[in-house]
């Protein structure tokens, strides 16, 4: 297992600017780096159609621009309303939300819960993208490559929960590697 990852809540929805974009994040970026974590960024999904989700991704990516990352980005999918759109749509509203992110250089992933996960996006949309996946009763039964277990981690240093994962691929190499994240092709 990799565990040293972060995540960090950086977003945008030009409806909902205010409430989406993490007043934190340069601070929270900069300090996890000079700290030496490894870091990855998600994003909150609001967007019900498929042209919203291109421009909450083109929000989003303003947000990546500049920084590295040796974790993934994700797409976190789970907000009520999407409950009620039919499965179609839901993969649909990912594919555009990832496919601009992935043209754009990044090596996304897909997160939800695993209800979520089984119930609105296809076999076919999870197979396509790395999951992660949040169950904290039980180890997932669909294909993931992170597991969120719990939503009451404690950490030194950090006052409240924190949510614990463990990912099951090793990322940071992936990335590097494959020259995603703001990273050059080939990097160690």
């Amino acid at each position: 297992c990799y565990l040293s990852e972060q995540f960090f809540l950086i977003a945008f929805n030009a409806e909902r600017a205010d409430k989406q974009i993490d007043s934190n994040f340069a601070k929270n970026y900069s300090n996890a780096k000079k700290a030496g974590l490894y870091v990855g960024a998600y994003h909150y999904l609001y967007a019900t159609t498929v042209n919203g989700a291109i421009q909450e991704a083109e929000g989003f990516l303003a947000s990546l621009k500049g920084k590295q990352f040796e974790m993934p980005v994700a797409l976190d999918i789970e907000e009520v309303v999407h409950t009620k759109l039919p499965v179609h749509t839901v993969d649909e509203i990912i594919k555009a939300f990832m496919t601009r992110c992935e043209n754009a250089g990044y090596f996304c992933v897909l997160y939800s819960y695993e209800s979520f996960l089984t119930s609105k996006i296809s076999d076919e949309v999870r197979e396509k993208y790395s999951v992660w996946c949040a169950n904290v009763s039980a180890t997932p039964h669909i294909k993931h490559g992170i597991h969120q277990y719990s939503f009451k981690g404690r950490i030194d240093g950090i006052n409240g929960f924190v949510d614990l994962d463990r990912a099951y691929k090793d990322y940071p190499k992936i990335i590097k590697t494959g020259g995603f994240n703001g990273y050059p092709k080939g990097s160690k």
